[in-house]
Protein backbone atom coordinates (compact mmCIF):
# COMPACT_ATOMS: atom_id res chain seq x y z
CA UNK A 1 0.00 0.00 0.00
CA UNK A 2 1.47 3.39 -0.96
CA UNK A 3 2.46 5.71 1.88
CA UNK A 4 1.19 9.26 1.40
CA UNK A 5 4.45 11.12 2.00
CA UNK A 6 4.27 13.71 -0.79
CA UNK A 7 2.43 17.03 -0.69
CA UNK A 8 0.76 18.19 -3.93
CA UNK A 9 0.12 21.84 -4.79
CA UNK A 10 -0.94 24.06 -7.68
CA UNK A 11 -0.51 27.76 -8.40
CA UNK A 12 -1.53 30.38 -10.91
CA UNK A 13 -2.85 33.92 -11.26
CA UNK A 14 -6.46 35.01 -10.88
CA UNK A 15 -8.32 37.42 -13.15
CA UNK A 16 -6.70 40.38 -11.39
CA UNK A 17 -3.21 38.99 -11.93
CA UNK A 18 -2.64 38.14 -8.25
CA UNK A 19 -0.63 35.00 -7.52
CA UNK A 20 -2.69 32.27 -5.84
CA UNK A 21 -1.84 28.84 -4.51
CA UNK A 22 -3.59 25.73 -3.25
CA UNK A 23 -2.05 22.83 -1.26
CA UNK A 24 -3.48 19.35 -0.75
CA UNK A 25 -3.29 19.78 3.02
CA UNK A 26 -5.26 16.62 3.89
CA UNK A 27 -3.36 14.49 1.34
CA UNK A 28 -6.42 13.02 -0.34
CA UNK A 29 -5.25 13.73 -3.91
CA UNK A 30 -8.08 16.24 -4.28
CA UNK A 31 -7.64 20.03 -4.25
CA UNK A 32 -11.35 20.90 -4.34
CA UNK A 33 -11.68 20.68 -0.54
CA UNK A 34 -8.63 22.87 0.20
CA UNK A 35 -8.41 26.64 0.61
CA UNK A 36 -6.94 28.96 -1.99
CA UNK A 37 -4.45 31.46 -0.54
CA UNK A 38 -1.87 34.04 -1.53
CA UNK A 39 1.68 32.85 -0.67
CA UNK A 40 3.83 35.17 1.42
CA UNK A 41 5.85 37.43 -0.88
CA UNK A 42 9.53 38.22 -0.38
CA UNK A 43 11.90 40.20 -2.55
CA UNK A 44 15.38 38.75 -3.03
CA UNK A 45 17.27 38.88 0.25
CA UNK A 46 14.77 41.25 1.91
CA UNK A 47 13.14 38.70 4.16
CA UNK A 48 12.31 40.75 7.24
CA UNK A 49 11.63 38.73 10.39
CA UNK A 50 11.50 35.17 9.05
CA UNK A 51 10.35 33.71 12.37
CA UNK A 52 7.32 35.96 12.58
CA UNK A 53 6.54 35.27 8.93
CA UNK A 54 6.67 31.50 9.51
CA UNK A 55 4.57 31.61 12.67
CA UNK A 56 1.92 33.78 11.06
CA UNK A 57 1.69 32.16 7.65
CA UNK A 58 2.28 28.41 8.06
CA UNK A 59 -0.44 25.97 7.06
CA UNK A 60 -1.14 22.59 8.65
CA UNK A 61 -0.65 19.54 6.41
CA UNK A 62 -1.06 15.80 7.01
CA UNK A 63 1.04 12.95 5.67
CA UNK A 64 1.87 9.33 6.46
CA UNK A 65 5.00 7.54 7.65
CA UNK A 66 5.98 4.20 9.13
CA UNK A 67 5.95 4.03 12.92
CA UNK A 68 6.63 0.67 14.62
CA UNK A 69 6.05 -1.04 11.25
CA UNK A 70 2.60 0.47 10.78
CA UNK A 71 1.41 3.37 8.67
CA UNK A 72 0.79 6.32 10.97
CA UNK A 73 -0.85 9.63 10.16
CA UNK A 74 1.19 12.71 11.09
CA UNK A 75 0.68 16.45 10.87
CA UNK A 76 3.19 19.23 10.31
CA UNK A 77 3.42 22.95 9.64
CA UNK A 78 4.38 24.01 6.11
CA UNK A 79 5.61 27.51 5.32
CA UNK A 80 5.70 28.65 1.68
CA UNK A 81 7.02 31.93 0.27
CA UNK A 82 7.27 33.31 -3.25
CA UNK A 83 10.36 35.29 -4.27
CA UNK A 84 9.10 37.97 -6.65
CA UNK A 85 12.66 38.72 -7.77
CA UNK A 86 13.48 35.22 -9.01
CA UNK A 87 9.94 33.87 -9.45
CA UNK A 88 10.77 30.86 -7.23
CA UNK A 89 8.75 29.24 -4.48
CA UNK A 90 10.60 28.28 -1.29
CA UNK A 91 9.37 26.26 1.64
CA UNK A 92 10.24 25.01 5.13
CA UNK A 93 8.73 22.72 7.74
CA UNK A 94 9.25 24.94 10.84
CA UNK A 95 9.19 22.24 13.50
CA UNK A 96 11.56 19.90 15.29
CA UNK A 97 11.54 16.73 17.35
CA UNK A 98 12.77 16.30 20.92
CA UNK A 99 14.69 13.41 22.48
CA UNK A 100 16.07 13.03 26.00
CA UNK A 101 19.06 11.34 27.64
CA UNK A 102 20.09 11.50 31.30
CA UNK A 103 17.74 14.40 31.92
CA UNK A 104 19.08 16.49 28.99
CA UNK A 105 16.71 17.40 26.19
CA UNK A 106 17.92 17.26 22.59
CA UNK A 107 16.35 19.25 19.75
CA UNK A 108 16.38 17.59 16.31
CA UNK A 109 15.50 19.24 12.99
CA UNK A 110 15.42 17.50 9.63
CA UNK A 111 17.70 18.58 6.78
CA UNK A 112 17.70 22.24 7.88
CA UNK A 113 13.88 22.12 7.96
CA UNK A 114 13.77 21.29 4.22
CA UNK A 115 11.87 18.00 4.65
CA UNK A 116 10.68 15.54 7.29
CA UNK A 117 12.83 12.52 6.41
CA UNK A 118 15.50 13.15 9.10
CA UNK A 119 18.12 11.62 6.79
CA UNK A 120 20.44 14.51 7.65
CA UNK A 121 19.33 15.64 11.09
CA UNK A 122 20.58 18.78 12.79
CA UNK A 123 20.97 18.16 16.53
CA UNK A 124 21.51 20.48 19.48
CA UNK A 125 21.50 20.10 23.25
CA UNK A 126 18.76 22.23 24.79
CA UNK A 127 19.18 23.95 28.13
CA UNK A 128 17.28 26.27 30.45
CA UNK A 129 19.01 29.34 29.04
CA UNK A 130 17.25 28.84 25.68
CA UNK A 131 13.89 30.57 25.96
CA UNK A 132 10.94 30.15 23.63
CA UNK A 133 11.71 31.89 20.36
CA UNK A 134 15.49 31.91 20.92
CA UNK A 135 17.85 30.59 18.28
CA UNK A 136 20.94 28.48 18.80
CA UNK A 137 24.13 29.44 16.97
CA UNK A 138 24.71 27.60 13.71
CA UNK A 139 28.00 26.17 14.98
CA UNK A 140 26.17 24.58 17.92
CA UNK A 141 24.17 22.33 15.60
CA UNK A 142 25.58 18.81 15.33
CA UNK A 143 25.28 16.27 12.50
CA UNK A 144 25.54 12.52 12.07
CA UNK A 145 28.91 11.06 13.14
CA UNK A 146 29.55 14.03 15.45
CA UNK A 147 29.47 13.81 19.25
CA UNK A 148 27.05 14.89 21.94
CA UNK A 149 28.59 15.63 25.34
CA UNK A 150 26.23 14.92 28.23
CA UNK A 151 27.47 14.95 31.84
CA UNK A 152 31.10 14.53 30.73
CA UNK A 153 30.24 11.52 28.56
CA UNK A 154 30.56 11.48 24.77
CA UNK A 155 27.95 9.92 22.48
CA UNK A 156 28.39 9.51 18.73
CA UNK A 157 25.31 10.49 16.70
CA UNK A 158 24.41 7.56 14.46
CA UNK A 159 21.03 8.41 12.89
CA UNK A 160 17.35 9.05 13.48
CA UNK A 161 15.19 5.93 13.27
CA UNK A 162 11.72 7.16 12.36
CA UNK A 163 10.19 3.68 12.60
CA UNK A 164 11.24 3.51 16.27
CA UNK A 165 10.74 7.25 16.79
CA UNK A 166 14.23 7.40 18.28
CA UNK A 167 17.58 9.15 18.04
CA UNK A 168 20.27 6.47 17.85
CA UNK A 169 23.54 7.39 19.62
CA UNK A 170 26.56 5.34 20.67
CA UNK A 171 28.60 5.90 23.81
CA UNK A 172 32.38 6.10 23.51
CA UNK A 173 35.03 6.00 26.23
CA UNK A 174 37.72 7.63 24.09
CA UNK A 175 38.78 11.22 24.88
CA UNK A 176 38.27 14.04 22.36
CA UNK A 177 41.91 14.10 21.32
CA UNK A 178 41.58 10.55 20.02
CA UNK A 179 38.33 11.07 18.10
CA UNK A 180 37.82 12.33 14.54
CA UNK A 181 34.91 14.67 13.91
CA UNK A 182 33.93 17.96 12.26
CA UNK A 183 33.48 19.66 15.64
CA UNK A 184 35.64 22.23 17.37
CA UNK A 185 37.98 20.46 19.79
CA UNK A 186 38.17 17.22 17.80
CA UNK A 187 40.72 15.88 15.32
CA UNK A 188 39.94 16.67 11.69
CA UNK A 189 39.37 13.73 9.33
CA UNK A 190 42.48 12.76 7.39
CA UNK A 191 42.27 12.89 3.59
CA UNK A 192 44.40 12.75 0.48
CA UNK A 193 43.68 14.18 -2.95
CA UNK A 194 45.30 15.75 -5.99
CA UNK A 195 45.78 19.45 -6.66
CA UNK A 196 43.42 20.25 -9.53
CA UNK A 197 46.01 22.05 -11.66
CA UNK A 198 49.37 20.52 -10.77
CA UNK A 199 48.05 16.98 -10.05
CA UNK A 200 50.46 16.78 -7.10
CA UNK A 201 49.34 14.90 -4.00
CA UNK A 202 47.87 16.96 -1.14
CA UNK A 203 47.19 15.39 2.25
CA UNK A 204 46.46 16.68 5.72
CA UNK A 205 49.46 14.78 7.06
CA UNK A 206 51.77 16.78 4.76
CA UNK A 207 50.48 20.02 6.30
CA UNK A 208 51.19 19.08 9.90
CA UNK A 209 52.96 21.94 11.69
CA UNK A 210 50.91 24.61 9.86
CA UNK A 211 47.58 26.21 10.61
CA UNK A 212 45.23 25.08 7.85
CA UNK A 213 41.93 26.42 6.54
CA UNK A 214 39.84 23.75 4.82
CA UNK A 215 37.41 25.60 2.55
CA UNK A 216 34.56 23.51 1.13
CA UNK A 217 32.84 25.24 -1.79
CA UNK A 218 31.07 24.72 -5.10
CA UNK A 219 31.28 26.54 -8.42
CA UNK A 220 27.50 27.05 -8.27
CA UNK A 221 27.59 28.69 -4.82
CA UNK A 222 27.23 32.48 -5.11
CA UNK A 223 28.53 33.30 -1.59
CA UNK A 224 31.54 31.03 -2.25
CA UNK A 225 32.50 32.92 -5.40
CA UNK A 226 31.94 36.23 -3.62
CA UNK A 227 34.40 35.21 -0.89
CA UNK A 228 37.27 34.35 -3.28
CA UNK A 229 38.72 37.93 -3.48
CA UNK A 230 38.84 38.09 0.34
CA UNK A 231 40.58 34.71 0.50
CA UNK A 232 42.99 35.80 -2.22
CA UNK A 233 43.92 38.99 -0.36
CA UNK A 234 44.53 37.04 2.84
CA UNK A 235 46.59 34.35 1.12
CA UNK A 236 48.85 36.86 -0.60
CA UNK A 237 49.77 38.48 2.73
CA UNK A 238 50.06 35.52 5.08
CA UNK A 239 53.22 33.59 5.96
CA UNK A 240 52.74 30.37 3.96
CA UNK A 241 55.36 28.55 6.02
CA UNK A 242 52.94 28.75 8.95
CA UNK A 243 49.50 28.86 7.33
CA UNK A 244 47.88 27.16 4.34
CA UNK A 245 44.49 27.17 2.60
CA UNK A 246 43.11 24.04 0.92
CA UNK A 247 39.99 24.45 -1.18
CA UNK A 248 37.86 21.32 -1.49
CA UNK A 249 35.34 21.63 -4.30
CA UNK A 250 32.24 19.46 -4.36
CA UNK A 251 29.32 19.00 -6.76
CA UNK A 252 31.17 20.86 -9.52
CA UNK A 253 32.07 20.05 -13.17
CA UNK A 254 35.87 20.01 -13.71
CA UNK A 255 35.71 22.36 -16.71
CA UNK A 256 33.81 25.03 -14.75
CA UNK A 257 36.21 24.71 -11.81
CA UNK A 258 39.22 25.11 -14.10
CA UNK A 259 37.69 28.21 -15.65
CA UNK A 260 37.06 29.85 -12.26
CA UNK A 261 40.58 29.03 -11.00
CA UNK A 262 42.05 30.76 -14.07
CA UNK A 263 39.66 33.73 -14.08
CA UNK A 264 40.06 34.41 -10.35
CA UNK A 265 43.80 33.61 -10.35
CA UNK A 266 43.44 31.24 -7.39
CA UNK A 267 46.89 30.12 -6.23
CA UNK A 268 46.16 27.94 -3.19
CA UNK A 269 45.47 24.21 -3.46
CA UNK A 270 42.14 23.15 -4.94
CA UNK A 271 41.04 19.53 -4.68
CA UNK A 272 37.99 18.25 -6.55
CA UNK A 273 36.04 15.97 -4.22
CA UNK A 274 35.03 12.96 -6.32
CA UNK A 275 33.94 9.33 -6.07
CA UNK A 276 37.53 8.26 -5.43
CA UNK A 277 38.65 10.52 -2.56
CA UNK A 278 35.10 11.16 -1.19
CA UNK A 279 36.36 14.09 0.92
CA UNK A 280 32.99 15.85 0.89
CA UNK A 281 31.27 12.70 2.11
CA UNK A 282 33.91 12.06 4.78
CA UNK A 283 33.23 15.51 6.24
CA UNK A 284 29.45 15.19 5.81
CA UNK A 285 29.20 18.47 3.88
CA UNK A 286 25.57 19.29 3.14
CA UNK A 287 25.83 23.01 2.38
CA UNK A 288 28.29 25.52 0.92
CA UNK A 289 30.34 27.37 1.91
CA UNK A 290 31.62 25.43 4.92
CA UNK A 291 35.10 25.81 6.37
CA UNK A 292 37.24 24.46 9.20
CA UNK A 293 40.29 26.10 10.76
CA UNK A 294 42.83 23.58 12.08
CA UNK A 295 45.73 24.06 14.46
CA UNK A 296 49.23 22.76 13.79
CA UNK A 297 48.26 19.27 15.01
CA UNK A 298 45.15 19.01 12.84
CA UNK A 299 42.60 19.73 15.58
CA UNK A 300 39.61 21.91 14.63
CA UNK A 301 39.76 25.23 16.49
CA UNK A 302 37.05 27.14 14.58
CA UNK A 303 34.51 26.59 11.82
CA UNK A 304 32.50 28.69 9.39
CA UNK A 305 34.33 31.97 10.01
CA UNK A 306 34.95 34.34 7.10
CA UNK A 307 36.03 37.84 6.18
CA UNK A 308 37.39 39.99 8.99
CA UNK A 309 36.58 37.40 11.64
CA UNK A 310 38.78 34.86 9.85
CA UNK A 311 41.57 37.37 9.30
CA UNK A 312 41.55 38.46 12.95
CA UNK A 313 41.58 34.85 14.12
CA UNK A 314 44.63 34.06 12.00
CA UNK A 315 46.37 37.26 13.10
CA UNK A 316 45.86 36.24 16.69
CA UNK A 317 47.21 32.74 16.03
CA UNK A 318 50.31 33.91 14.21
CA UNK A 319 50.75 36.86 16.59
CA UNK A 320 51.74 39.29 13.91
CA UNK A 321 50.11 41.92 11.74
CA UNK A 322 49.35 41.60 8.05
CA UNK A 323 51.09 44.28 6.04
Amino acid sequence: KPVKCKIAFAFGRDTTGELKMIVDTNNNYNLSDDDIFSPTEINGEKWGNIDSMALGNSINITYERFLENKIAKESAQLFIVHDSESGRFMYNFPQYAVAEINGRKIGICSDYFANLSYNNPGIVLLNDSIKKGDKVHYNSILSKNEYLEVKNKLYKIIRVNLNRNALIIEKTNLPKNQLYSTQVGFKSFRFEGSDFKTKTSVSLNDLKGKYVLLDFWSVFCGPCIHEIPNMKGLYEKIDKTRFEIVGIVGDSPPDVLGKIINEKAITWHQILSDDTNKIKEKYGISMYPTNFLLDTEGTIIAKNIRGKELENKILNLLNKKLQ
